[in-house]
């Protein structure tokens, strides 16, 4: 008997089993690849001789996605497996609900190197994923996967409305996610321009509050692993007084305002939105910028000096000295923006550090370390 790879030999070890003329061969390989196995019986090859033996790197494979570590019941949810030579028969996948029953996963074959798992959960809670490789766990297998039921999450308490003579004041309501399962919750107002503080109860229950600013409508949307729960989203209308004065952030009254030693005069409404990453995170040492858009019927620039470029657009620009959050707080004719003040988040890419982890080989995954 011979091993070879790439027309090289390699040791092995023949032994008989007892007199029954049964010979059980071992060898070590040294690498994953194709390996061919020749045996001969009396200087003459067997039949089949040589026979080909596929041997993969189990420690090599990586398993990644979203779905590999958080999940939702009755949804579809995937991952991938980057393999390099190997084939849907080769893998396995098995997951272990908290009740203790296993089933299979289904595997697709996307590219040469690339698997795709499906499979959809049918209980909450934590699951056991067991990724196999010729029947050989792969690195970090099995994972452990948080599944949970966006449509057992109940919100409770909900504002009806939100009443104009009484901006600046806090707005409850209740969320219970007990019976959801372990998850990530997501709550957006506004877009995301209108903060939403949460405090834990004990329980999974939560106690979520805002502080309208400004008379305008509120779309609450809440998300529970990425999917949306039960009657998402809420819109909470204005009641009062100043509703039709102040929605969409329009100003019917006559405005003057003295810019740049120049006066005019406004009696028509007139919007602002502001846009830009300068407005969520900036880079240290480096000038980070936003955009304020105006839109009047007249045509007539916003009352706001700072540098145009065209079409009634003009850019704040900041530079920060350290990372950390910052708060930025903005004002257009003396009427605070929503939300305010901003938070945006300082970082530093300078100051994050790559380390390799020894060498690579081609068509093989690299793993490294990043530091900051």
């Amino acid at each position: 008997v011979s091993v070879l790879r790439h027309g090289r030999s390699l040791p092995c070890e023949v032994l008989e089993q007892g007199n029954s003329g049964v010979y059980r061969i071992s060898f070590t390989p040294d690498g994953a690849g194709q390996y061919k196995i020749h045996v001969l019986f009396n200087n003459m090859e067997v039949k089949g001789s040589p026979f080909i033996l596929d041997i993969a790197d189990a420690s090599s494979v990586s398993v990644y996605g979203e779905n590999l570590r958080m999940a939702s019941v009755d949804r579809l949810n995937t991952f991938f497996i980057h393999a390099v030579g190997a084939e849907c028969k080769d893998i396995t996948v098995t997951i272990t609900a908290p009740s203790g029953k296993s089933k299979r996963a289904r595997v697709y074959q996307t590219d040469d190197v690339t698997h795709k798992v499906e499979w959809k959960p049918v209980e909450a809670g934590e699951h056991s994923i067991d990724v196999r490789l010729f029947n050989q766990s792969v690195y970090e297998s099995p994972f452990m996967c948080n599944v949970g039921d966006p449509d057992l999450v109940t919100v409770r308490n909900m504002p009806e409305f939100i009443n104009a003579d009484e901006l600046f004041r806090d707005y409850t309501f209740e969320i219970d996610a007990s019976a959801a399962g372990s998850g990530n919750l997501e709550i957006m107002i506004n877009g995301g321009r209108v903060a939403c503080r949460v405090r834990e109860l004990g329980g999974r229950h939560y106690l979520a509050s805002f502080t309208p600013t400004q008379a305008i409508i509120h779309i609450v949307e809440m998300r529970f692993n990425g999917e949306n729960v039960r009657m998402s989203p809420w819109k909470i209308q204005v009641r009062g007084s100043q509703q039709q004065k102040n929605a969409n952030y329009d100003v019917e009254e006559r405005m003057v305002r003295s810019i740049e030693s120049r006066r005019f005069e406004r009696t028509e409404s007139w919007y602002t939105e502001l846009a830009g990453i300068g407005l969520q995170r900036a880079s240290v040492g480096k000038p980070t910028a936003f955009e304020i858009t105006g839109d009047g019927p007249d045509g007539i620039d916003l009352p706001i000096s700072v540098y145009r470029r065209g079409d009634n657009k003009l850019i704040c620009e900041y530079v920060i000295n350290k990372v950390g959050d910052h708060h930025l707080e903005m004002a257009i004719c003396g009427k605070k923006i929503d939300p305010y003040p901003l938070t945006v988040s300082g970082y530093s890419a300078e100051n994050v550090k790559i380390e390799p982890l020894g060498g690579g080989t081609p068509g093989q995954p690299v793993q490294f370390i990043g530091e900051h």
